[in-house]
């Protein structure tokens, strides 16, 4: 939702709450940082190729911390020495990986994975300066929220 003046973002911001979107739910804003944030890595595996999960599943249980159900996985590639996988990894994984030198064991190995650089400095840039991003959060229960929409406030310029 885009909204042209700070009168219609108050006005959406003072409404979202009162609305249902089916009984037992409620709308709330949130925070930007509510969404979940994923980095892109490259992962490099000693050994044959395998479906993803038969990697990530060692690196859960022998690396504490390390959750690999966010993970996805963007381009795989057999290489001679073993598999390369490019990955979309959540910001919590990045932190265990650190402690981990990037090196998180995998059976008696180690992977290896290293972050992918940046956009460059020209690709990295809004094209609308000065936006305000707002979350929309649905909640069912106490213990499940899902994040629903992105508001969308534009100053005039």
């Amino acid at each position: 939702m885009v909204c042209h003046d700070e009168v219609t973002k108050d006005y959406l911001a003072s409404g979202v709450p009162t609305l249902v979107a089916f009984e037992g739910s409620r709308l709330n804003l949130v925070g930007l940082d509510a969404l979940p944030t994923y980095k892109r890595v490259v992962a490099s595996f000693p050994g044959p190729a395998m479906d993803a999960e038969r990697y990530f599943l060692p690196l859960r249980r022998l690396n504490q911390g390390l959750d690999t159900r966010h993970w996805r996985v963007y381009e795989p590639r057999e290489e001679s020495n073993g598999v390369r996988l490019v990955l979309r990894i959540d910001a919590a994984s990045v932190s265990v990986l650190e402690r981990f030198r990037w090196r998180p064991f995998i059976g008696v190995g180690q992977a290896t994975i290293s972050l992918l650089c940046a956009k460059p400095e020209g690709r990295n840039k809004s094209r609308r300066p000065n936006r305000l991003w707002v979350v929309l959060s649905l909640s069912f229960t106490p213990i499940c929220n899902i994040t629903l929409l992105l508001l969308e406030y534009l100053p005039e310029q």
